[in-house]
């Protein structure tokens, strides 16, 4: 056999043994995304030590003999201009009000958090006080509207909906207001 034909099959076989390696390497990598498993705890309770913003509270909790602290983000709710705004540092009326609301409802109570998104400081979710969520519970006595950039959820959207029509809360202003009179009728 000639050295040319002897370096031809050497090329040909180092081609096929790119091939499998990239083939395998890019089915590896798609196996390995598609099978990463989060297995962080999606639950959490605690007792609200301080409403931070009108969206944040900070819990604290013992765990393994250690307190721990976290702050959580009541999501779906639209606290508007006041989102993610410290309730410390507030000198306008209408914010320590929606700090106000917050903190009636959960300063001091020991809740649970149902966690959709974790973050490095920051945990999102639907917190519980006695099994109620809060985080409907704000939507729906007309503190705060739907946060509709969060989610367009039927029973949220209806929530909102009862509240506007019930003229409760924040809705309570629109009285009269034939607009709000025409979505109403359905």
């Amino acid at each position: 056999m000639s050295n040319h034909s002897k370096a031809t099959r050497l090329n040909k076989f180092i081609r096929a043994l790119c091939l499998i390696l990239i083939a395998t390497g890019i089915t590896t990598g798609t196996f390995a995304q598609d099978s990463y498993v989060d297995l962080r705890n999606r639950n959490l309770s605690g007792k609200v030590i301080r409403v931070f913003a009108p969206n944040v509270i900070e819990i604290v909790r013992n765990q393994h003999g250690r307190k721990q602290k976290y702050f959580v983000d009541l999501i779906n709710v639209d606290f508007g201009k006041w989102r993610n705004k410290p309730c410390k540092l507030s000198k306008k009326p209408e914010h320590k009000k929606a700090c106000e609301k917050v903190g009636e409802l959960l300063d001091g109570e020991h809740i649970s958090v149902e966690i959709t998104q974790f973050t490095q400081d920051l945990l999102k979710g639907y917190v519980f006080l006695n099994n109620k969520n809060i985080n409907h519970a704000l939507i729906a006595k007309g503190l705060f509207p739907v946060d509709y950039n969060q989610s367009r959820e039927a029973r949220l959207v209806i929530l909102e909906k009862t509240a506007r029509c019930d003229r409760i809360g924040i809705w309570e202003t629109k009285m009269g207001n034939a607009e709000e009179d025409m979505q109403c009728q359905d």
